[in-house]
C-alpha cells in the first residue's frame, strides 16, 4: 500500500514480508533502521499496480525519500522470501516517471530483483536535486543476481552530489546504466572504488556496464570515476560539447582496473577542440580499447592499454584533440597501438605530444597495413618524443611497421625524434646513409606521395636519456596558459615559458630574475623574456 506520511520500518519489527507493492508518496520519507530484513513475496503483486502487476515493487513517488543506512555490523537487506531465489522474483525500487526524489543507501545487502532501480525504461529520466548534500548516495553495499539493469532510466543529477562508493555488483544481466547519464548546474557523479564482477557464473548474460553516453551540460560540472574494477565488461561513452569547462579537468578517469570482453571502448567526445577537458590516468585497460575525438584537452597519463581482440581498431585513437600522451603502456593489441589523425581545419590550433610511452607488442594480427603508431590528417601537429617504439609484429622474419605515416599533408617531416626503436632498426640507423628508408618505419620511402619521418637523435637503448644538452641542470618548459608543457605550437598562439632550476635560487629572501630566449626555424632572432622567481 501507500505510505502517506514519514515513515520508519524498524529492527524491532524486522522481518518486513513484501507480497505487494509498497509507495512512498510524495515528499515522504520512509527510513530503513540497521538490522531491518525485508522480504519480497516470489511473482507477487496483490495490489497489481506500478510497472510490473505480477511483481512487488518498492515504490517512490515525486519528491519522496527513501534513507537506509546500515552499519558495518548490521546491513540492511532487500530479498527474495523464496526457498530458492530467481533473479527476477521482485521488481525493484521504482520511481515514477520524471520524479526527483533522494535515494540514500549505505551498508544494504540487495538481491534477486528484476531491477536495482528502475523508471521503467532506459529513455525515462530519474532526477537528483540538492545543495550540497547528496542526493543520490549508495555506499558500502552489495547488489547481485539482479536480473536486466542496476539503474533502468535516465540519470540527471542537477546542482547536486551523486556518490557510488565501495560497492559490489555481481552478476546482472544486461547493464548497469544503460541510459544516458546527464549533469548540470555544478553537479558531481563520482562513481569511486566498486568492483562490477561476474566470475565465472555465465548464466548472467553479458553483463555491460555503461552502454548510454555521460553528459556534462554546463561550465562546472563533473564526473569521477575512479578506483574501479570490473571482470568482464569496461565500456564508458563520455561527452562534453556545450561549454568551455571553467575545471583544470572536468571528466577523470583515473585509478581504475578495467576488464573488457576484448573490444570494449571506453571514449571521450569533445567538441570542435573546444570544450571537453579529459584526465585518463593510472589505469589498466586489458581487452578494450579508448578514444578521444575533438577534445579540447586531454592529459593521457601513466596507464596500461592492453589485448584488444578486435583487428579494426585501435588501442589508443587521438582524432583532433589537443592531447598530451605520456608514461602510458600501449601493448598486445591485435591492431594497431596508437592512432594520430588531424582533420582538416585543426591544423593551426591543435597539437599532439606524445613522449615517454613504451609501445610495443602490437599489431599481432600480423597485418601490413598496421602498426605500433599509425599518423594521419593535416598540419605540423605531432610531436613524437622519447617512446620505446619497437617489435610490433612480423612474420616468418619479415618486420612490420613501428611507425606508419598515412598522409601526405603534414607541414614537412614528422617529428619524432629521440625514440628507441629497438635492436633491430637501431642497428639499420646506425649503419649511416640518413635519412633513409627503414623497414619498420612507413613513410614517403614507401609512398612517395606520403610524408616522410624523421628519426633522427635516436637513443641506444630502452628508457634511455635524451641528448645531454636536453638535460643539464635546470629545465625550461614551453607550456599553454594551463602551465601544461606543450612541445608544438601553432602559429599565432601564445607560448608560455617555465624554468626550473634550483642552482639559480641564491637568496630564498629574494625574488630572483632569469631571461630566457626563445627562437625557431622561422625567427631565428628569438624573443627574450624576464622570469620572476615564485
Amino acid at each position: 500500500g501507500e505510505l502517506s506520511e514519514n515513515t520508519t520500518w524498524t529492527a524491532a519489527n524486522s522481518p518486513y514480508i513484501v507480497t505487494g507493492d509498497v509507495t512512498i508518496a510524495q515528499y515522504v520519507t520512509l527510513t530503513i533502521e540497521p538490522g531491518v530484513i525485508v522480504r519480497f513475496a516470489a511473482d507477487s503483486d496483490d495490489q497489481s499496480s506500478g510497472y510490473d502487476y505480477y511483481r512487488s515493487e518498492l515504490r517512490i513517488e515525486d519528491g519522496g525519500a527513501l534513507v537506509a543506512e546500515g552499519t558495518a555490523t548490521d546491513s540492511i537487506k532487500f530479498m527474495s522470501n523464496a526457498e530458492v531465489p530467481d533473479e527476477h522474483d521482485w521488481y525493484g525500487i521504482s520511481v515514477t516517471g520524471y520524479a526527483s526524489v533522494d535515494i540514500r543507501m549505505s551498508y544494504v545487502s540487495f538481491s534477486n530483483a528484476r531491477y536495482g532501480f528502475s523508471s521503467n525504461s532506459a529513455g525515462t529520466g530519474m532526477y537528483f536535486y540538492g545543495d550540497d548534500g547528496d542526493t543520490l548516495s549508495i555506499t558500502n553495499s552489495y547488489f547481485r543476481n539482479i536480473g536486466e539493469y542496476v539503474f533502468y532510466c535516465r540519470l540527471y543529477i542537477q546542482n547536486g552530489r551523486a556518490l557510488i562508493k565501495n560497492n559490489k555488483f555481481y552478476n546482472w544481466n544486461y547493464s548497469v546504466f544503460p541510459g544516458r547519464v546527464y549533469l548540470d548546474h555544478d553537479a558531481l557523479f563520482h562513481l569511486d572504488s566498486n568492483q562490477f564482477l561476474h566470475g565465472e557464473d555465465l548464466y548472467f548474460g553479458n553483463g555491460n556496464i555503461a552502454p548510454g553516453y555521460w553528459y556534462i551540460e554546463d561550465d562546472s560540472s563533473r564526473i569521477w570515476i575512479t578506483n574501479n574494477t570490473t571482470d568482464s565488461h569496461c565500456q564508458f561513452y563520455f561527452r562534453s560539447w556545450y561549454e568551455q569547462s571553467v575545471r583544470d579537468y572536468e571528466i577523470v578517469v583515473e585509478g581504475n582496473n578495467f576488464k573488457g570482453n576484448g573490444a570494449d571502448l571506453i571514449k571521450f567526445d569533445g567538441s570542435s577542440a573546444i570544450y571537453g577537458k579529459f584526465l585518463f590516468k593510472d589505469n589498466v585497460v586489458d581487452s578494450a580499447y579508448v578514444q578521444f575525438t575533438y577534445a579540447n584537452k586531454a592529459l593521457i597519463q601513466g596507464n596500461t592499454i592492453k589485448n584488444c581482440t578486435d583487428s579494426y581498431v585501435t588501442g589508443l585513437s587521438i582524432s583532433s584533440s589537443i592531447a598530451v600522451v605520456e608514461n602510458n603502456t600501449i601493448t598486445g593489441h591485435r591492431g594497431n597501438g596508437l592512432y594520430l589523425n588531424l582533420y582538416t581545419g585543426y591544423e593551426d590550433y591543435v597539437t599532439d605530444t606524445v613522449r615517454n610511452n613504451i609501445i610495443t607488442g602490437n599489431n599481432n594480427g600480423n597485418s601490413y597495413s598496421r602498426a605500433g603508431i599509425v599518423v594521419g590528417g593535416y598540419g605540423d601537429s605531432y610531436v613524437i618524443w622519447e617512446n620505446d617504439i619497437y617489435d610490433n609484429a612480423e612474420m616468418n622474419g619479415d618486420p612490420f611497421n613501428d611507425l606508419r605515416v598515412e598522409t601526405s599533408y603534414l607541414e614537412g617531416d614528422l617529428d619524432a625524434r629521440f625514440n628507441y626503436w629497438g635492436t633491430y632498426t637501431t642497428a639499420q640507423m646506425n649503419q649511416g646513409g640518413n635519412p633513409k628508408d627503414i623497414d619498420r618505419i612507413y613513410d614517403y620511402y614507401e609512398n612517395d606521395g606520403y610524408n616522410r619521418v624523421n628519426y633522427a637523435n635516436w637513443l641506444s637503448e630502452a628508457g634511455g636519456d635524451p641528448p645531454s644538452s636536453y638535460t643539464e641542470l635546470g629545465s625550461i618548459l614551453l607550456t599553454d596558459a594551463d602551465g601544461v608543457e606543450q612541445l608544438n605550437f601553432p602559429v599565432g598562439s601564445t607560448l608560455y615559458v617555465r624554468v626550473t632550476d634550483a642552482d639559480r635560487n641564491a637568496d630564498s629572501g629574494t625574488a630572483e630574475t632569469v631571461t630566457a630566449t626563445v627562437t625557431s626555424d622561422a625567427e631565428t632572432t628569438g624573443e627574450t623574456v624576464t622570469l620572476t622567481e615564485t
